[in-house]
């Protein structure tokens, strides 16, 4: 798994991180945690369904993010 990790291109790992950092809920954290690990098991190499990470723009976030 550390090899997948490392694979991975910069971009991908920071959207993968932000994507689990945005969890407001422990239990939504665990959900995506859960989903991060099989979809790296299935070899993608981005999350799915992030809007963008709030931190890589100098635009404040809209209610979305």
């Amino acid at each position: 798994m550390a090899a997948r990790w490392l694979s991975l291109t910069p971009l991908g790992r920071n959207e993968l991180i932000c994507s689990l950092e945005n969890a407001k809920q422990a239990k939504t954290r665990e959900r995506r945690i859960g989903r991060a690990l099989e979809e790296l098991r299935e070899g993608k190499r981005r999350p799915c369904c992030l809007a963008g990470c709030t931190h890589r723009t100098i635009k404040k976030p809209g209610k979305w993010q």
